[in-house]
């Protein structure tokens, strides 16, 4: 299967464990707190890469180890919802076992629904020693569900984590032994009492975990074990751009993208920038986005050259910051019609980002909104302006892929609302103009009619010399309306014609501004714009030209 050497918007994947580079002293330390502690805080902003920390860097080292029997299980929460699974009924449809047999438990407590039940009946099913592992990324979320969901889900973890068999599977065994001291041998209530091994690792964005104290009281230790991912050092951050993109092909991987490198100064600017000329850390998430568009070159010029390596030189990657405004605008691109493209724009703009914070939907809601089927969504995730994750009532929910997206998809918005603002104002004024001549037009036959009448009226002179004087008098009282709305419309044109060229100069200088920042499609569109304005601006009709015969554009 071919796969990206970098993913992008999206977190990594565990299947991606190879390519994960940068964090090994994480990895190892978690592993640590994890091997001691049955509840383990992992804390840091958004986007410096929790969720690919867990996916390509904890669980796989996890799955490598043979020594015990490892059960892993992730829950990614989202944001409540109405008709949302509850957290509690999320995490069963994970654990629950496969096996419908049944087993001791069910001799005591049938058809249990509890977090307790489910792993110890996984337990009671293996002959090995098992460990549970439960990830719980973006945990924050769990905090907008309501109060008695969240209750519920401390409940049954601080039972799970800190009770070796519930009250209630006691007293009902007790009630059985009392009964009938056969109803189970020795080595079969020893099984039960067995305590289970389970660890749970929490994710949390960082400006979150206040929230925390809202399950404080069923888990008091909840900050007593933590780590804190910390961004990229400049020199792990190197690691991670550079490694990736010198792997070949393996048995483990067959990439979309031949071997490459990248040139000294562009990987200082990469750093300079990301780092801001070493003021701030690095987010991993800007970080994978570069990359991509790294790579994204070299595959494009692989489809011209062919060669077994390419070199990513300094100029070939043009302004660092417009990557990420120029990832959306292409990914729409995609959508040849404009009318689907505005649908799709709206549908992300103001339905998968509210009060600035992304929303998940539902496939369902998604594919009833206007100009949404399953072959656009499917754009959009191969696009990673999207991400998808299963939910349990068998469908999939979608959201915009990272909060690093939200500001530039919001100035896009802002952007096209100003845009559609624009073609309602030239709407408006068109419509005054249409009004304007159909006013002139209606003089005009008005004018004819008169004129008609001034012919039969001279042809009866001898007989109606009045009516005569009469006709004379409409004649030209018409005439002076016929000539007043003309000059009217005169007058308009004209002032529409300094619009159009007022337009058309700012549309000009937008064109340079955009140009400057190497956005050289948004500027070839302004100033195709502005010509349409104003046909006689030679300044943008010239630097059209420059544009469009320049080498790289020709071939």
């Amino acid at each position: 299967m071919n796969i990206r050497r970098y993913p992008g918007t999206k977190p990594f994947e565990r299947n991606e464990h190879e390519l994960f580079f940068g964090r090994t002293a994480d990895i190892e330390k978690m592993l640590e707190l994890m091997r001691f502690e049955p509840l383990v805080l992992l804390y840091s902003k958004s986007g410096l890469g929790k969720s690919s920390l867990i996916n390509a860097g904890i669980i796989p080292e996890l799955e490598f180890d043979k020594t015990t029997n490892n059960q892993i299980f992730t829950l990614r929460f989202t944001k409540y919802a109405q008709n949302v699974t509850k957290p509690i009924d999320n995490i069963v449809g994970r654990i629950k076992s496969t096996d419908t047999r049944r087993n001791l438990l069910d001799k005591v407590l049938p058809n249990q629904n509890s977090l307790w039940y489910h792993l110890k009946k996984r337990q009671l099913e293996n002959e090995a020693e098992t460990h549970f592992y439960l990830f719980f990324d973006q945990f924050e979320e769990i905090f907008s569900y309501p109060k008695e969901q969240i209750l519920d889900f401390k409940q049954q973890l601080k039972e799970l984590l800190y009770v070796k068999v519930p009250q209630n599977v006691r007293d009902e065994l007790d009630l059985m032994l009392e009964i009938d001291h056969d109803f189970l041998q020795p080595h079969e209530i020893e099984k039960i009492y067995k305590p289970l091994t389970v660890k749970v690792i929490m994710a949390i964005r960082s400006d979150r975990m206040s929230l925390l104290n809202q399950i404080s009281d069923y888990l008091p230790n909840i900050l007593k074990v933590f780590y804190e991912l910390t961004p990229l050092d400049r020199k792990k951050a190197e690691f991670a751009i550079t490694e990736p993109a010198s792997i070949a092909n393996n048995s483990n991987f067959e990439f979309i993208s031949p071997v490459f490198s990248f040139d000294e100064n562009l990987l200082k600017r990469i750093l300079d920038y990301l780092t801001e000329n070493n003021t701030k850390t690095i987010e991993t998430f800007q970080l994978q986005m570069i990359c991509q568009r790294a790579e994204n070159l070299v595959i494009e010029k692989h489809k011209q050259f062919k060669l077994p390596k390419y070199r990513i030189e300094n100029t070939d990657l043009g302004e660092l910051k417009s990557i990420f405004a120029a990832h959306y605008h292409e990914s729409l691109q995609f959508f040849s019609n404009a009318e689907q493209q505005n649908r799709i724009r709206r549908v992300i703009e103001e339905k998968l980002i509210i009060e600035n914070s992304r929303m998940s939907l539902p496939d369902k809601a998604l594919l009833r909104e206007e100009g949404i089927d399953e072959g656009v969504l499917r754009q959009l995730l191969e696009t990673r302006i999207l991400r998808s994750e299963p939910n349990t009532t068998g469908g999939i929910s979608y959201e915009i892929s990272h909060d690093t997206l939200v500001a530039p998809i919001l100035e896009a918005k802002k952007v096209r609302e100003e845009a559609e603002e624009e073609a309602r104002a030239e709407a408006e004024r068109q419509e005054e103009l249409r009004l304007a001549r159909e006013k002139a037009e209606k003089a005009r036959i008005e004018k004819d009619k008169q004129r008609k009448i001034m012919l039969i009226m001279s042809s009866i002179a001898f007989f109606a010399l009045i009516a005569l004087i009469v006709s004379v008098v409409f004649y030209f009282d018409a005439q002076k309306a016929t000539e007043k709305a003309e000059k009217n419309l005169k007058k308009f044109e004209i002032a529409e014609k300094q619009r159009l060229k007022t337009e058309a100069n700012s549309l000009f200088q937008k064109a340079k501004n955009l140009q400057t920042f190497g956005e050289t499609e948004l500027a070839i569109d302004y100033l195709k714009q502005a010509i349409e304005k104003d046909s006689t601006n030679q300044e943008a009709q010239k630097m059209l030209e420059q544009i469009e015969n320049q080498p790289e554009r020709l071939h």
